[in-house]
């Protein structure tokens, strides 16, 4: 039986923190996250050409008062492989695209609270990203501004395929949602009990919903029809596995951390279900019902911890 995840393998399109050439710009502490197979480079240091040639995810990393003068290191825009780049959201200020590598396809924004001034970061109006596939907006919860706000609209990334971002209270995110409609895969964060829905895309294969309240309407996701990959995580509102049924292409489902799995039994009458992973949800698979789930020849299946 596979173990393989088809959520990570789109995830890793995208966002592969595992991939070589990981380089880490900063000092130890904040790069330690990174791994020991990543390297470092110190913040304000130019490294030598050499050592450029086989970077391809980095990670800009300063100390908030590192920040305060937010300007790209000109070694960046010489990354002649570079396909990632992560940096504090203030660095987008005054950003231009001869300071970026010219084959970035992925731009992680750190929208944490220590980095963003009084005044929230601006995407400059002449910077177009034709090629930029993935967007990620990261912080947790001390993320203190509102990439909705920040003037990010779909003809400045008109390629975009990969969202992953935080649900704020005014849901002003879900309306910059509803103008993202190229989206193929979408993690959200926060998604408390916001009826989330209506503003994703018809087009989204891949679904990633973290962190639901109780009334969340988990239901409404048969709406999108297009779906392949549906990953819960903490959504505390009850899953009725008989929704899932009304998904035609869906290949795979992960469920972690909810406790009120309803019906599972109707997972055998979705068809076209090749990897099935459930995880810390009260063990939904018992008996009968988990030796029908063995017996069904799922590429994928783990439900032993369930």
């Amino acid at each position: 039986m596979s173990t393989k995840s088809y959520f990570n393998q789109s995830r890793q399109r995208f966002l592969d923190p595992l991939a070589p050439g990981v380089v880490g710009v900063g000092g130890r502490d904040e790069c330690d996250f990174l791994g020991e197979n990543s390297t470092r480079f110190a913040w304000g240091k130019v490294p030598d050409a050499s050592q450029l040639q086989d970077v391809r995810l980095i990670y800009l990393l300063p100390t908030p008062a590192q920040a305060r003068k937010p300007v790209l290191p000109e070694f960046v825009s010489q990354l002649p492989e570079a396909w990632l780049l992560a940096m504090p959201a203030p660095f987008l200020n005054g950003l231009r695209l001869e300071q970026l590598p010219p084959l970035l396809r992925t731009l992680v924004i750190d929208m944490d609270a220590r980095f963003i001034p009084a005044d929230s970061p601006r995407w400059p109006d002449e910077l177009v990203l034709k090629d930029l596939r993935g967007l990620m907006f990261r912080g947790g919860d001390t993320v203190s501004a509102n990439w909705a706000r920040m003037g990010i609209e779909p003809f400045r990334v008109p390629g975009l395929e990969f969202l992953h971002c935080q649900i704020d209270k005014q849901c002003e995110v879900l309306a910059a949602l509803e103008t993202f409609q190229g989206l193929v895969h979408l993690e959200l964060t926060g998604v408390a009990d916001h009826n989330i829905f209506e503003s994703i895309s018809g087009r989204l294969e891949v679904l990633s919903i973290n962190n639901s309240g109780k009334a969340f309407p988990v239901a409404n996701i048969s709406r999108l029809l297009a779906l392949k990959t549906v990953v819960l995580n903490g959504v505390k509102a009850p899953v009725d596995c008989r929704i899932f049924k009304d998904l035609p292409g869906l290949v795979e489902l992960e469920v972690l951390n909810s406790g009120k799995i309803e019906h599972p039994e109707a997972l055998l009458e979705c068809a076209g279900l090749r990897s099935i992973s459930f995880r810390n949800c009260k063990s939904p698979f018992k008996g009968d019902l988990k030796r029908a789930m063995e017996e069904r020849g799922y590429e994928r299946l783990e439900i032993r911890f369930a």
